[in-house]
């Protein structure tokens, strides 16, 4: 059975998640010293640490993060357009968190910008 568009999109995500993951840590590090965890937890009171300190960062989380908190940690290494990439993908992961619907252009779309993200870091 083929793969519907959706399902591209959320294996798109799922590698996405993986390329970032790795990336937006290191670049609140360098932005933002050793203390960032602390200043995402003033930005995002709903986010908790686990127990041992350390946060899971989803797919939302990661895009959510780098929305804003664009000038402290990722304004220095990405452009204006990876930022518009950033916001792109947060409308595309919601869609897929509601179960929207992705056409063949939507989901081509949003494949190409997770790949030009992904290429960027």
């Amino acid at each position: 059975m083929a793969k519907s568009t959706r399902q591209y999109v959320f294996e798109g995500m799922e590698h996405m998640q993986n390329g970032l993951h790795p990336f937006v840590l290191r670049s609140l590090e360098a932005g933002m010293g050793k203390g960032w965890p602390q200043e995402v937890i003033s930005r995002f009171p709903e986010w908790r640490p686990e127990g041992n300190g350390k946060f899971t960062l989803d797919t939302q989380k990661l895009l959510k993060i780098m929305e804003r908190m664009w000038n402290e940690a990722f304004r220095n290494v990405l452009d204006r357009s990876h930022r518009s990439m950033v916001n792109e993908l947060i409308d595309v992961r919601n869609t897929l968190a509601h179960d929207g619907k992705f056409t063949y252009d939507d989901a081509e779309r949003a494949l190409d910008s997770m790949r030009r993200l992904l290429e960027a870091v």
